[in-house]
């Protein structure tokens, strides 16, 4: 029975701590990314590019779009792209953020559903490390 808490307190341990550094360094990437990018500009969706999804017969979609910053232009392809084409049409405009000193450096904001997967991650990964603990002692609470 010790062997088997111990087994079930590492795979849950790794389970979660790998959950855990997914939600963490996520969340860490977005906000350095919010720090370094604290100018705001308008850019405008010039195309949507339509990608297939590899393990599934989806498609996403993904805003190509430009923005301006000092008489400089700007092309980019956004890195998140949404299964809903309509959510992104030609023309639309969109908030960019950029770094002062880089403009070519950039985020747009999304709709944050990737902010509360970080979360989730976050959460549930520290919640296999708790269990993960708490595997041995009701091991001996049981023997």
């Amino acid at each position: 029975m010790a062997e088997d808490a111990i087994i079930g307190m590492i795979f849950m341990m790794v389970l979660g701590g790998i959950g855990f550094a997914i939600g963490f360094f996520g969340l860490r990437s977005k906000r350095r990314r919010k720090a370094l990018c604290p100018s705001k500009t308008t850019g405008v969706i010039f195309s949507v590019h339509k990608q297939r999804h590899q393990a599934k017969p989806q498609y996403f979609y993904f805003p190509e779009f430009s923005y301006t910053v000092n008489g400089i232009s700007y092309n980019k392809r956004s890195d998140v792209g949404t299964s809903t084409p309509w959510k992104y049409s030609v023309g639309k405009e969109l908030d960019v953020f950029y770094n002062p000193n880089n403009p070519d450096e950039h985020y747009v904001k999304t709709d944050g559903l990737f902010v509360v997967g970080y979360y989730v991650f976050l959460i549930v990964g520290s919640l296999f490390m708790i269990l993960g603990l708490l595997i041995p002692i009701l091991a001996v609470i049981e023997s």
